[in-house]
Order: structure tokens, then sequence, then C-alpha cells
């Protein structure tokens, strides 16, 4: 009846990301620290994410250098499948 932790990379494990080939493998971008022009940047000590991307190999570098341009920084990079 009360609130339990779900483990989110749980769901994530069983399926294939936009653009995932059979051979492939897929990875899971977890984003913070995005910057909120005429606020202060504050990043918790604890990284929480605020977004998280699904990207296949092939993209990874472009996502990657994406996300830095917007002021993005990378939490963790997991493989998925």
């Amino acid at each position: 009846n009360g609130w339990s932790f779900q483990d989110p990379t749980g769901s994530a494990r069983t399926r294939h990301g936009v653009g995932a080939s059979e051979e492939g493998k897929v990875y899971r971008i977890e984003v913070t620290g995005y910057s909120s022009p005429g606020k202060v940047n504050r990043v918790s000590k604890f990284r929480r994410s605020n977004q998280v991307f699904l990207v296949p190999f092939e993209k990874l570098s472009q996502e990657y250098q994406r996300i830095h341009q917007q002021g993005g920084v990378i939490a963790s990079i997991t493989p998925i499948s």
C-alpha cells in the first residue's frame, strides 16, 4: 500500500532505444546540471538526473558533444543492450 522505490534502470534493460540495431549497443545517458539563464546553477552532491537519453553507439559521441554544448553535466553512461 505504501510507496516503494523501484530501480528505473530495470525497465530500460529490456527494450531497445530509438534507432537501435540488433547488433549495436544502446547506451543510457543520465544528464544533470543544465544551466538556467539568470539563475544560480546548483548541482546537488547527490547527482539526480534531470533527463535520461537512450542513444545507439553510433550517435554516442554526437550526443555527448551536444549535451556539453548546452551546459549539461553527464552523471553516467551505461550500456543497456
